[in-house]
């Protein structure tokens, strides 16, 4: 079983307690622009590319996640996280591979085969990489898991019933608390990785605050049960949009970075991601920072929070050059 070995010497399996599904990654807290997304997405293209098998599940209803990984138009019948949870699908139907666009083409048009062509995009998948797109109908998630509270348990039970071979799980979360992201946070192990993303600039301490109270509160609600681990926890601390000039903006806000590293969250504190200009480009683009601009600082920046994070790149096997294996510990 493969093991990462973080930059704590902290030791995380890729399958928790010997479990039969991945590890879980889920960015998570109650701010919005706090660069979850840009996150998520940065880290699951870079796992990928470093040769894990990686599931991104998007639970935004902004569909952010979604968008950067090239299904902002789903195609006719299309399964998503909502139908999941819904339980109208089960999770392996709703999965699709990650892609970026790579040209475009001019085809026939179907609803006037007589007229002019229209413009269609070329895609290409990403390697390694899926998601679980979702749906502006999520937002209505919190009072169907209220109201059919028997679907409380979706994530839990397509966790247990999971035959994939995906290494990791990385779920981007919508900008507040709730039925959904605790429907999502009890199937969580110690060693499974709640990941805040903060920007430079905010009251970073008192937002982690309102987070660790909420998990909190997850862990007392369903510890006496049998049904899901219920163990989540702050992990990591991942900084975003650190300012790299020395206008008055960029002192005060790294003031607040310097507050956020000697606060009480400091020493779970990953390398710091530098602000870039071209952050909203990957929405433009629906492309991941790593792969629309891989020497930017922060496609450099989330290299090394993925490194930091254990998942140091895989080798090809000596006896089979189509198996990877892991430049890690092996238990």
């Amino acid at each position: 079983m493969t093991v990462l070995i973080d930059f704590r010497g902290r030791s995380v399996h890729l399958r928790p307690k010997g479990r039969k599904y991945p590890l879980l990654i889920e960015a998570i807290i109650e701010a919005g622009g706090t660069a979850k997304t840009s996150s998520i997405t940065a880290l699951a293209a870079i796992l990928a590319e470093r040769g894990y098998k990686v599931l991104a599940l998007d639970l935004d209803a902004q569909c952010n996640a979604s968008m950067v990984f090239g299904w902002h138009h789903l195609d006719p019948g299309q399964k998503t996280i909502y139908d999941v949870i819904l339980g109208e699908a089960r999770l392996h139907d709703a999965i699709v591979p990650a892609r970026i666009q790579v040209g475009s083409e001019e085809v026939e048009n179907p609803d006037d085969p007589d007229g002019e062509p229209i413009t269609v995009p070329i895609w290409e998948a990403i390697e390694n990489l899926d998601i679980i797109p979702s749906s502006p109908l999520l937002k209505n998630a919190d009072v169907d898991l209220t109201v059919k509270q028997s679907r409380f348990n979706w994530f839990q039970n397509e966790m247990d019933e999971y035959e994939g071979d995906h290494d990791v799980i990385l779920i981007d979360m919508r900008a507040s608390y709730g039925r959904l992201p605790a429907s999502t946070l009890v199937a969580f192990e110690d060693e499974d990785i709640v990941l805040p993303a903060i920007m430079a600039g905010t009251k970073g301490n008192i937002a982690l605050g309102k987070l660790q109270a909420e998990l909190d509160e997850i862990r007392e609600e369903f510890r006496r049960g049998r049904a899901f681990p219920a163990r989540p926890n702050i992990g990591y601390l991942l900084l975003c949009g650190v300012p790299t000039g020395g206008n008055k903006r960029g002192n005060d806000e790294r003031l607040a970075v310097d507050e956020v590293v000697e606060g009480e969250y400091g020493h779970l504190l990953l390398p710091q991601v530098r602000y870039s200009d071209q952050a909203q480009a990957i929405y433009r683009d629906e492309c991941p920072m790593p792969i629309l601009a891989p020497s930017s600082h922060q496609s450099k920046d989330y290299n090394e929070v993925a490194t930091a994070l254990g998942f140091v790149k895989r080798e090809k096997s000596e006896g089979d050059p189509d198996r990877e294996t892991a430049a890690v510990a092996v238990a």
